[in-house]
């Protein structure tokens, strides 16, 4: 989508921050990036962390009552940091400025939770989402699944908030947190019906092994079946005996087996992997 023109005040920091700052500009949004007094640590943090926000147009601290004055939009909050002091009120910024929309970063929504330190790995560990892929122990997600929810929500209830001020001229404070940015991706895991049917409840086991396998070389090469006729080719490139195979299966995951062999039968390919070199 283009958004024609509106003015963003960025005061976020982190990952979600900058990831909806970048967002909002690729799709035509002027921001304008306020760091926070002292400096901004999640230079320091993330790698990536100049390259998502080098559209921003820098601006000093003393320009903040002009640019407020003149945006469509305020991003606020972000993730923690020690010693980080948080910036404005979202509700008393946008009553000043009446027609300003305030996206405000939190990390909980959860009354018993807010207020407490939040980043990704908090918020995947208080909750429970690190418990989902294994029975045995908390893992971490591979993705920051809490940051880029959290982002991807923000983005369409600001906008949406803009768009809505359209007819009206007046704001309204769009706050979304971590903790809602991690619920995002879990309704498969989470979900419960009284009357479940066996597709409903169909969801991936716990402890569950990816298709990794080290190869000849010493490097690891990542299967991922589901197209027809996926394993009948991959048997063939390996050497395994393709008898009794189905040309077309497509390798689905086979709730019957055990958790080693949901997304493949591992035990049957991983040996012929070691023989090869990954190129």
């Amino acid at each position: 989508a283009q958004v024609q023109g509106p003015k963003v005040v960025d005061m976020g920091v982190g990952m979600a921050a900058a990831l909806l700052a970048q967002l909002l500009g690729h799709c035509g949004a002027t921001v304008h990036r306020v760091e926070p007094e002292g400096g901004d640590p999640f230079h320091e943090v993330y790698d990536a962390y100049r390259l998502w926000r080098r559209d921003g147009h820098a601006a000093d601290r003393a320009q903040l009552e002009a640019l407020l004055a003149d945006a469509d939009m305020c991003i606020l909050g972000g993730e923690d940091y020690p010693g980080l002091i948080r910036g404005m009120d979202p509700r008393a910024l946008q009553a000043r400025y009446p027609g300003l929309v305030v996206v405000s970063l939190t990390g909980y929504s959860n009354a018993t939770l807010r207020g407490r330190p939040a980043v990704d790995l908090l918020v995947q560990a208080r909750t429970g989402a690190s418990n989902e892929q294994s029975a045995i122990r908390p893992i971490q997600f591979a993705f920051p699944m809490p940051t880029y929810g959290q982002a991807l929500l923000a983005a369409s209830g600001g906008l949406a908030a803009v768009s809505e001020r359209l007819p009206t001229g007046r704001g309204q404070v769009v706050e979304t947190s971590m903790e809602q940015g991690m619920a995002m991706w879990m309704p498969a895991a989470w979900t419960w019906a009284e009357r479940a049917t066996p597709a409903f409840n169909a969801n991936t086991p716990k402890d569950v092994k990816p298709l990794t396998f080290r190869c000849a070389d010493g490097e690891y090469i990542n299967m991922i079946f589901g197209t027809p006729g996926s394993v009948y080719q991959t048997y063939k490139v390996l050497g395994i005996d393709l008898t009794g195979v189905d040309p077309a299966d497509r390798g689905m995951p086979n709730r019957e087996a055990s958790p080693e062999n949901y997304l493949g039968v591992r035990t049957l390919v991983a040996p012929y992997f070691g023989r090869h070199t990954r190129a």
